[in-house]
């Protein structure tokens, strides 16, 4: 084979054409309480004209808003629903964003974890709020690697050229793969626990939930 291989393209992952609205209630509630949403927001001029409505692994109901302005009508929509459903118990409504965890390596000793967020903040074009920062640790060879959660469109603008500027450096960023869905009942695979189709959860399993629920997260699962 002749000539030199074709260089990987950097690794980002599609980010999602529709904002979405999470609506999160007490079981048997969910009735009553888009009931009441519906009629005050209507009466204020919000609607959700052209909405998709899908049911979430939760049991949740998922407000998907396309369009140009999509997350800009989702945060005014998350804000009127709020407030028509104030005071409600086990009521919960969010507007997800898409994330993304990476893994940063090449920091020398004297950059500080403000200065990470920071430069991913600036470079990202988000919030500082957004951005969940791991402890940076050592490598063997002794520079620092630190675990990174930040919105996927500011990790995608990051991987365009798989580096960033902090301190001194040109710091290596690396995509993670997103994590699979996983049961804390029955620890299996593929669903969450609102939805486990088994209905004891195995001895052993119980044990390894309780444990996982007690001991603290390391730099790599927080």
């Amino acid at each position: 084979m002749t000539g030199q291989e074709p260089a990987k393209k950097k690794k980002k992952r599609r980010e999602p054409r529709t904002a979405a609205i999470t609506l999160t209630c007490l079981p048997g509630t969910y009735e009553k309480n888009l009931r009441k949403a519906r009629q005050k927001m209507e009466a204020q001029g919000l609607n959700m004209e052209g909405a998709t409505i899908k049911r979430g692994a939760t049991g949740s109901y998922i407000f998907e808003i396309s369009g140009a302005n999509g997350h800009e009508k989702a945060d005014r929509f998350a804000l009127g629903m709020r407030e028509a459903l104030k005071g409600k118990t086990g009521v919960k409504v969010q507007h997800p964003i898409n994330m993304a965890e990476m893994r940063l390596r090449g920091l020398d000793e004297s950059i500080k974890a403000s200065e990470v967020i920071k430069a991913i903040a600036t470079v990202g074009n988000c919030e500082e709020e957004e951005i969940h920062l791991g402890e940076i640790r050592k490598t063997p060879g002794g520079m620092g690697i630190v675990w990174i959660r930040c919105p996927l469109k500011a990790a995608n603008s990051i991987m365009g050229t798989a580096k960033i500027q902090i301190g001194w450096a040109l710091v290596r960023a690396k995509m993670l793969d997103a994590r699979p869905l996983q049961c804390y009942k029955c620890l299996e695979g593929g669903h969450v626990r609102a939805r486990c189709p088994n209905k004891e959860a195995v001895a052993v399993n119980v044990t390894a939930v309780e444990m996982r629920a007690t001991q603290p997260k390391t730099a790599w699962q927080k």
